[in-house]
């Protein structure tokens, strides 16, 4: 493995020069050395076998390919580093969080704007942290749109805003998310970023700022609802930009909203979970049109990528506990990563899901690979070079992801797993 910058560049020129690269090929080239590198492999060997296959020949620096030739090389060796995967059986565990309580001090600072200072949610959550200093601010934008921040520094210790939101509060559905076959399907974002810090998380490409904001108006939230649902029933996620469950330990939102629920059967409400409390599972006051959505992912792939996050272990019982509640509970094994031995790992983990017969009672099942939008990714990059942005994904309308045939698969791996043990007609495939 590549220890360092200066050995990239060193590589990149080198055989760049043979292929007789033009900038924009230079990049792609230095794009792929940095991900062969990230994924553990071999990366001047990779790169001079692949030449080898390719031309039949060893690189000569006195006999570089032509420009057209070099391109079509280029071409071949982006095909061959798809097919390589990291390998994360060797990752250490970190810490797990599984949601913060009464007294932590996980927030740096915190930030109140001056129209935000009378709300209840506000009294609440300051109520939580009094050993810390609150700062009066205009606008939240003011910090958290501030240029040049350090994303991966301030979720190691994120700063806590306190907003109202005085604009859209409802959006329709996003492109890449299953609607499960629901016509009207919006979502809503009533927190900005999340605790937890999954390297392939597209907030990481969305926000400029590691921080987080509540916004407090939680009852113009309910109240744009009520509008919508005037027009037609509605299906509705609250919690796509953040996990919700995290922070329900000072922020009480997911209790609010099974309230305002619970006497409009015409709502439908998916909260998407990594967190592993089981304390919401313990409340008699989760009605039937909310839908509890865990997403999973194999332990080894959490433990590497997923920060913060409740472990499969833990995750795994809150499922359990929810379906013993008798709460409608989703499976999200979304989004896929493709690493070496994905099939074993993923295939394990279903086993061992399964083997408990409460399953049977899961509401449905989401699987999809990992995509994300063609600006977020380059911001993806740009936060931090992994192995999850530096792969080289194929772009089809704005959309990255792996390739078509491994994204088929990989999901029609995991369906013919799952359909061992479950109905296979409510599982739902996420392509595009």
């Amino acid at each position: 493995m590549v220890n360092n910058e200066s050995t990239i560049e060193k590589l990149t020129g080198t055989f760049s020069d043979q292929l007789s690269a033009t900038e924009s090929m230079r990049q792609e080239l230095k794009s792929l050395i940095s991900y062969l590198n990230l994924a553990g492999t071999d990366v001047a060997s990779f790169i001079l076998n692949c030449y080898r296959e390719y031309t039949g020949s060893k690189p000569d620096p006195d006999k570089p390919l032509s420009k057209k030739e070099g391109a079509l090389f280029l071409h071949a060796l982006s095909v061959k580093v798809r097919k390589v995967f990291p390998d994360v059986s060797g990752e250490n565990n970190v810490t797990q969080l599984s949601g913060i309580k009464k007294g932590s001090t996980v927030f740096s600072e915190i930030y109140v704007e001056k129209g935000a200072l009378t709300y209840p949610l506000t009294n609440r959550i300051l109520s939580r942290f009094p050993e810390r200093k609150v700062t009066e601010i205009a606008h939240y934008k003011d910090i958290f749109n501030v240029a040049g921040q350090d994303f991966l520094a301030q979720k190691r210790s994120p700063a806590l805003i306190l907003a109202v939101n005085n604009g859209k509060r409802i959006y329709d559905g996003a492109r890449p998310c299953q609607n499960f076959g629901h016509e009207h399907f919006y979502y809503t974002s009533q927190v900005k970023n999340c605790l937890y810090d999954c390297e392939y998380c597209f907030l990481r490409g969305m926000y400029p700022s590691g921080n987080i904001v509540i916004f407090v108006n939680t009852d113009d939230y309910f109240s744009d609802i009520d509008a919508e649902l005037k027009n037609h029933p509605l299906y509705l996620s609250i919690a796509y930009d953040t996990d919700l469950l995290a922070l329900e330990g000072f922020t009480g939102i997911v209790k609010k909203y099974c309230e305002f629920a619970a006497d409009r059967p015409e709502l439908l409400i998916e909260i998407r979970t990594k967190c592993a409390s089981g304390d919401v599972t313990k409340s008699p006051a989760v009605p039937s049109n909310i839908i509890l959505a865990y997403t999973v992912s194999p332990d080894p792939i959490a433990r590497a990528y997923e920060h913060w996050a409740g472990s499969f272990q833990a995750r795994k019982s809150a499922i359990y506990s929810s379906l013993k509640a008798g709460i409608r509970t989703r499976l999200c094994i979304d989004p896929m990563i493709a690493v070496i031995g994905w099939n074993d790992i993923y295939g394990s983990m279903i086993d061992e899901l399964f083997s408990e017969p409460v399953m049977a009672k899961l509401e449905d099942i989401s699987v999809g690979t990992f995509r994300i939008s063609s600006s977020y990714i380059k911001r993806l990059k740009k936060t931090a070079l992994t192995p999850i942005s530096a792969y080289p994904y194929e772009n089809t309308d704005g959309m990255c992801g792996y390739d078509k045939k491994l994204r088929m698969e990989m999901t029609e791996f995991v369906k013919e797993r799952i359909g061992r043990y479950y109905p296979v007609e409510k599982i739902f495939i996420s392509d595009y």
